[in-house]
């Protein structure tokens, strides 16, 4: 199929619900019934602010984001040679701040946000495994193992954080068969999140799997050429906002490296699965020479992220692309559900900061 790694049966796939209109209905209704379940099964933890909210990891960066919404160039004027300032990370998460402040969104507004890229994540996410041959059982059932994991509650139980734009810009370019809209990631990916550019070398080699060629590759690299342009131009003009995240992260590394593999466990949980079922499939699709290449850009991936981000539940959504992967197979569709089932009974929970922090995230009827 054109629009998805031909990795399974290389069969095309099938259409499970005839008529266009009706497939985005159902699609519309899927990703709705597939949030609602997981936030009734993982609910945020709601917690009010007004100008200065409780400094707990949920809203612990309200403050910075409304002054990058207010002043999205220079609001961080005032901290640049400061070593205890930590957000030094949101320096260069300019896209969504830049466009808050052109459409004058208030605070609240802008904060609110995420739930809206959040769902064009799952209901994109949802297209791609449909248009791959899932039925809308095992597209609910992923629907809701994507909600029940950190590519979900990464940025629905943190204000403010817009992590599902740079997972949006990934499976976009990983999947859609329009070179055009890869090279549309690739120009705005970057200005969410850098994990995008960590991820973009085991991502190109994910979309070479089915559609080789150097089109889009050109046209990929030309796309992050502004933003690394910009970045090296700012370093050499004395930017310090990398120089002091990475003195804050080797000061703290050493008290979070042991809980890696358990944040990461919690980023998704039986999901697991289906990322490792993913790069499985991946790797078998590609020569030997370009599957050793994958597995040494995701390595170099995990290794860059372990260091730069404390929060490893949610840095570690960054391997979403290879879920869906997994998740495509239409073999898997009764796997997918009563894995699914299994993951809301689960424990789940956030680890964040450098003590670290493990915080239980539960239903609502808890």
């Amino acid at each position: 199929m054109a629009d998805f790694p031909a990795v399974a049966t290389g069969s095309p796939a099938t259409d499970p619900v005839p008529g266009a209109g009706r497939r985005v209905l159902v699609l519309a209704g899927l990703t709705v019934l597939a949030m609602v379940l997981s936030v009734l099964a993982i609910t945020p933890r709601v917690v009010f602010w007004k100008d200065y909210p409780q400094m707990s990891f949920e809203t612990a960066r309200v403050p910075s984001l409304t002054a990058q919404l207010a002043d999205p160039i220079h609001w961080d004027q005032a901290y640049l040679n400061n070593p205890l300032f930590g957000d030094n990370a949101l320096r260069w998460r300019l896209l969504p701040p830049v466009i808050g402040h052109a459409l004058r969104l208030s605070p609240r507004v802008y904060l609110g946000l995420p739930w809206l890229g959040l769902i064009f994540l799952v209901g994109t996410s949802l297209h791609y495994l449909q248009r791959r041959g899932v039925g809308p059982p095992g597209l609910l059932a992923a629907g809701v193992l994507i909600g029940t994991s950190a590519v979900f509650f990464g940025s629905s139980t943190s204000i403010g954080y817009f992590d599902c734009l740079y997972l949006l810009a990934l499976v976009v370019f990983c999947f859609s068969p329009s070179p055009l809209a890869a090279v549309i990631a690739c120009l705005l990916g970057p200005w969410c999140d850098e994990k995008f550019l960590l991820m973009l070398p085991a991502c190109g080699l994910l979309r070479w799997s089915w559609q080789p060629g150097w089109r889009w590759v050109g046209g990929a690299a030309l796309g992050v050429l502004l933003y690394c342009a910009a970045r090296l131009s700012a370093l050499a003009g004395g930017d310090s906002s990398l120089r002091l995240q990475l003195a804050m992260q080797s000061k703290v590394f050493s008290h979070y490296a042991s809980s890696l593999p358990l944040g990461w466990w919690h980023g998704f949980r039986l999901g697991w699965i289906f990322v490792a079922a993913g790069l499985w499939l991946a790797w078998r699709q590609l020569p030997r020479s370009l599957g050793l290449v994958l597995l040494a850009s995701l390595l170099a991936a995990l290794v860059a992220i372990s260091f730069l981000a404390w929060d490893s539940t949610r840095s570690i959504a960054m391997l979403f692309p290879f879920f869906l992967v997994g998740a495509a197979q239409p073999r898997f569709e009764r796997s997918l559900v009563w894995l699914a089932v299994l993951n809301i009974l689960l424990p789940a929970a956030y680890l964040c900061c450098a003590d670290p922090v493990r915080v239980p995230l539960t239903s609502i009827f808890h």
